[in-house]
């Protein structure tokens, strides 16, 4: 037997009309159904079962139903957190293609193949001990409303669709994140599709168990970021990016890893656009690598720099500021690459010297400025015919060792003689640095040029 209960949908009130909202409740989970929507609402099963908007609940399931005058947007779903509780709420559009788990503050919701149209979820609140995970298989947009999130369990946002996600850190809001110390997960904020970031909010990521920021495809940081996030410590890599990393503004700062500071890493799929690459197109990058044999920036293709403020700092033995698999082109901005850690030692291979700045294929600087400084190579490619061109732009390398042959049709000047005693003092760019007292190198050479 069935039977069909009918919602008013407006009310007028001296010629005023009021939208009307019913919120059926269930557990932490809330169906906010417009009036205009709701249509028939059925009972069936000897009123065990109602439908709404498609969606069925067990009567025995909901703890009650209420009108109000709010207004829902379609295909919104809210994530609230308060401590050990976390509250949601669900468009009714939706709420048929949605399974919404709520754990604590633990909140997974999986998206199912019938979904048409791009979801957003808003998150805000805290708990020391929650999570969001979603999935699907359609693009969605996750905003981060003033949210702070530490789990227990794994990742504190573990976003597993697929496709493209775009993530809007809204203005002014700080959205700090931590995950779980012994967990098996990839990273403490991880996106298995290509994230897109948007806003002018502050992200301060902590990963315990591995890498801070992880996306399985590429990662933007768009044109419309303003905003800054921040790596406070991390177990592995600052950020770890497959396929690609476009970065045209806002703000990354990275310390405290145990890895690398930015890893661009290929995907197995060679076919996958800009494989391995980093573009950096504006914005500011101030990021250190400390441990042994960890690089700030690090590619396994090439690396391409228009614009921005980047200052990389290596202090371990072996470390480099920027490491690259393929080329290496510099084309505008101010990169200061400082690898300052461990003792040139000519018995030691390559790998395992300070170089700043290190490429296995050609160097081109044909624009910007360019402070490199290593107690090894200020430049380093594995190119042996003109693999260091300088076209343009202000370079200075200060190394213990030579980088390139300054001869042939190369604009490079280079001066040599000069002396630097451990514990010396080089300046450039306004800002002097301290070189480590193990630096024993005698001899340095020194690189400039403009446009000649």
């Amino acid at each position: 037997m069935k039977r069909t209960v009918i919602l008013l949908a407006a009310a007028c009130i001296a010629g005023t009309a009021f939208a009307q909202t019913m919120n059926i409740r269930t557990g932490s989970v809330t169906t906010a159904v417009a009036a205009a929507q709701a249509g028939d609402m059925t009972y069936a099963n000897n009123g065990t079962e109602l439908t709404v908007m498609g969606k069925t609940f067990n009567v025995s399931d909901i703890d009650k139903i209420y009108v109000d005058d709010s207004t829902i947007e379609d295909n919104t779903v809210s994530i609230s957190y308060n401590g050990a509780a976390a509250e949601v709420v669900v468009a009714g559009n939706i709420a048929s293609h949605l399974t919404t788990t709520v754990d604590g503050a633990y909140v997974t919701i999986v998206q199912d193949a019938d979904v048409a149209d791009e979801i957003t979820y808003t998150l805000s609140g805290a708990s020391s001990d929650g999570a969001f995970t979603m999935d699907g298989e359609l693009k969605a947009t996750v905003v981060l409303d003033g949210v702070s999130l530490t789990s227990n369990r794994g990742a504190a946002i573990d976003i597993e669709n697929g496709k493209r996600i775009a993530i809007v850190v809204n203005d002014g809001t700080t959205n700090t994140f931590a995950d779980y110390a012994t967990g098996a997960q990839k990273s403490c904020f991880f996106v298995n599709g290509h994230a897109e970031f948007t806003g002018e909010g502050t992200i301060n990521l902590t990963g315990n168990a591995k890498h801070a920021y992880r996306s399985d495809e590429y990662t933007q940081l768009k044109k419309s970021f303003a905003g800054t996030i921040n790596v406070l410590a991390s177990a592995g890599d600052g950020l770890h990016v497959e396929q690609y990393l476009e970065m045209n503004g806002g703000t990354l700062n990275v310390s405290n890893v145990a890895a690398d500071a930015i890893d661009v890493a290929a995907t197995n799929d060679l076919t996958d656009e800009f494989n391995g690459q980093m573009f950096i197109n504006g914005g500011t990058i101030i990021a250190t690598a400390e441990g042994g044999d960890v690089k700030v920036l690090k590619a396994d293709a090439d690396i391409a720099i228009t614009d921005g403020a980047l200052t990389l700092t290596a202090t371990g033995a072996g470390s480099k500021a920027i490491s690259t698999k393929g080329a290496l082109s510099i084309s505008g901005g101010k990169v200061e690459a400082l690898s300052l850690g461990g003792v040139y030692n000519d018995g030691l291979a390559d790998e395992a010297k300070p170089n700043s700045i290190k490429s296995t294929g050609v160097i081109t600087i044909s624009g910007g400025e360019v402070y490199s400084v290593a107690t090894n190579k200020a430049f380093n490619t594995d190119v042996t015919s003109k693999g260091f061109v300088i076209n343009g732009g202000t370079v200075m390398g200060i190394g213990g060792k030579a980088s390139a042959d300054a001869t042939g049709s190369q604009t490079i000047r280079t001066t040599s003689g000069y002396k630097v005693t451990a514990g010396a003092t080089v300046t450039y760019g306004g800002v002097s640095y301290t070189l480590p007292e193990s630096y024993t190198r005698t001899s340095i050479y020194i690189v400039a040029s403009t446009n000649n």
